[in-house]
């Protein structure tokens, strides 16, 4: 590193996506401070020769910048930077520039930025690429524990910036499994996945010892960047864990424990409220992210057919795209588990 001084057409309806985008605001109106700490590094340029074949990965000197880069997102050997500067106009972050500006990048990269402000009820906080002067929210984008993160396919400017929060998407995975039939149609573009629907979900949730009487389910929750083309597919999730809805009583904690009070449960992350004389909580497990090294593939109608290294077919994932929503058939395998079927739902 050196220092120099980023045909269904009731499955359109059950994936109902729209976001309006509205201006980004430099204050929430409801007493929280929206803006973030400034990164401690703004004005040192961190740079590095990123090898095409590996990839690699910038971090500003303190760690509150990074960008990760694949094997095979540069098309060749590049020195690339990552500069931390002062929030802007419209962002509550410091700004971060990836350079060179025009540097493209296939699969994405990873970009992930601290903010520890307060958004405000009704806000989130997004990652955001100015263009043009304007902020443009990079698709996919998510706050987990203090970082905001997404994949970019492009160099140039980077920040936090605020929206309206478009509340939860309604995701009705029975419907949308009991609805799927391979389609077909143009899969070959950049999408957001918005949910991972595993076949039978939810299932039942098993319940500790020292709690015999927890009940409750748990699925998938994934959500990312996919981009597909003619020949290949690459996956970047921004979240990638299993969540979980269950009813505990109050024997089940520590004396005194209120429910609102009660952030984590065995291996869950939790957020809990009272409820017929227990806790009622929902809860995530959460994995390491990364972006996946590109899937070699052709486009074959209904199906992503997977290839080898020689170009072998070794399988194929069934597909359906209607309007701006595509249902792709996949497999997921839980640790020392077997391969559960999946429908990924997709949206741009």
């Amino acid at each position: 590193m050196r220092s120099r001084g980023d045909p269904i057409c009731l499955l359109a309806a059950v994936v109902a996506a729209v976001v309006a985008a509205v201006p980004a605001m430099s204050c929430g109106g409801d007493g929280h401070d929206v803006g973030g700490s400034a990164d401690p590094d703004e004005g040192t340029i961190f740079a590095e020769v990123i090898p095409a074949a590996t990839g690699g990965t910038i971090s500003t000197g303190q760690g509150w910048g990074t960008l990760i880069i694949p094997a095979g997102s540069l098309e060749k050997d590049a020195e690339v930077s990552l500069t931390p500067g002062p929030a802007q106009s419209g962002s509550v972050t410091s700004v971060y520039d990836v350079d060179p500006a025009d540097t493209t990048f296939d699969p994405v990269a990873s970009l992930s930025i601290v903010y520890d402000g307060e958004p405000g009820v009704g806000n989130i906080v997004v990652l955001a690429l100015l263009a043009n002067g304007i902020w443009e929210e990079v698709a996919g984008s998510s706050l987990s524990e203090g970082r905001l993160s997404g994949g970019i396919s492009v160099g140039g400017r980077y920040a936090g910036v605020l929206r309206t929060s478009p509340g939860q998407l309604s995701i009705d995975c029975a419907k949308i499994w009991r609805d799927f039939s391979p389609c077909g149609g143009e899969i070959a573009t950049t999408w957001r996945q918005v949910a991972t629907c595993l076949e039978g979900a939810p299932f039942p949730l098993s319940a500790p010892t020292y709690c015999p009487d927890r009940a409750g389910t748990w699925g998938l929750a994934q959500l990312g960047v996919v981009t597909i083309s003619e020949s290949s597919e690459s996956t970047f999730l921004n979240q990638d864990a299993t969540s979980a809805d269950f009813q505990a009583p109050l024997s089940c904690f520590p004396d005194g424990s209120s429910c609102s009070g009660i952030t984590r449960m065995d291996e869950w992350f939790t957020s809990c409220q009272a409820n017929k004389g227990g806790c009622h909580c929902s809860g995530l497990q959460r994995f390491p992210v990364s972006t996946s090294q590109p899937i070699p593939l052709r486009i074959d109608e209904n199906d992503l057919v997977l290839l080898d290294a020689d170009g072998i077919e070794t399988g194929r994932k069934p597909f359906c795209v209607t309007g701006t929503v595509a249902v792709v058939e996949d497999t997921w395998t839980a640790a020392g588990g077997e391969p559960i079927r999946v429908l990924r739902v997709l949206n741009r």
